[in-house]
């Protein structure tokens, strides 16, 4: 059964006793609800889809959405949702689609993240999370998406990531990563998008690492602080049909 409400107006809650509803779809995107997500919404546990995207809601993700083991899309971007991303959320092993973007989320990700090995599109961008991305994100191996852009993630781009083979979308930016572009993410080489900017990189680019990339179209390494000079000659042998974003890029620019 699916069920999806527009409600019409603004400033409506989400109604009592949902989750005794037996729907394995629920879409209430973008129908201004405000108030908290209900524990009771862990009851859906037939759900597949649940997208309550674009709304107003705020408080915490539910510990109790860890009981919605066949949940394959879970969708609460553009809220106003508060607090860790909960540990449960690990136990959705169906999980293959997760946005969590646009919200006020703190804290770090998660190492149970990476037991939901369907997971083919990660999205936490802009929220307030930090820390080193946890070793367990390269079990991701299905991964085609992911967006950590907008937070306060630091350290060194992680060499694990070079086990997401299937990465076609990688946005890193506007972070506090720092150190060298790696060579391995040479490896990925389904990449089309790979986001760097507004980071704390620095020093030569390997770009050669990165010529194999057939898919690539686009690179965007803006906002760090790189070798200009090492970094020109390298750009004259990567493919014409490729976007590089390099504004402001240079270190002594």
């Amino acid at each position: 059964m699916r069920w999806g409400l527009y409600f019409g107006a603004a400033n409506q809650r989400l109604p009592a006793g949902i989750g005794g509803l037996l729907l394995t779809h629920l879409d209430l995107k973008g129908n201004g609800l405000i108030g908290p997500l209900l524990d009771e919404l862990g009851g859906l546990v037939s759900a597949k889809v649940l997208d309550l995207s674009g709304n107003a809601l705020e408080g915490c993700i539910p510990a109790t959405f860890g009981n919605l083991k066949k949940l394959e899309c879970l969708n609460l971007a553009s809220n106003m949702l508060s607090g860790c991303i909960p540990n449960e959320l690990g136990s959705l092993e169906s999980l293959q689609q997760l946005d969590l973007s646009c919200n006020i989320l703190t804290g770090s990700i998660p190492a149970e993240i990476g037991l939901c090995q369907k997971l083919w599109s990660l999205k936490l961008g802009t929220n307030e999370l930090e820390g080193e991305l946890p070793e367990s994100l390269g079990q991701l191996i299905e991964l085609e998406d992911l967006h950590l852009e907008n937070n306060l993630f630091s350290g060194e781009i992680p060499p694990f990531l070079s086990s997401l083979r299937n990465l076609e979308q990688l946005n890193l930016s506007t972070n506090s990563f720092h150190g060298r572009i790696p060579a391995f993410l040479g490896k990925l080489v389904k990449l089309r998008i790979l986001n760097l900017k507004n980071n704390k990189l620095e020093g030569k680019v390997t770009l050669s690492n990165l010529e194999g990339l057939s898919s690539l179209w686009k690179l965007e390494l803006s906002g760090n602080q790189l070798d200009k000079e090492y970094l020109n000659k390298r750009m004259l042998k990567f493919p014409k049909h490729i976007q590089i974003l390099l504004k402001e890029c240079f270190s002594n620019d």
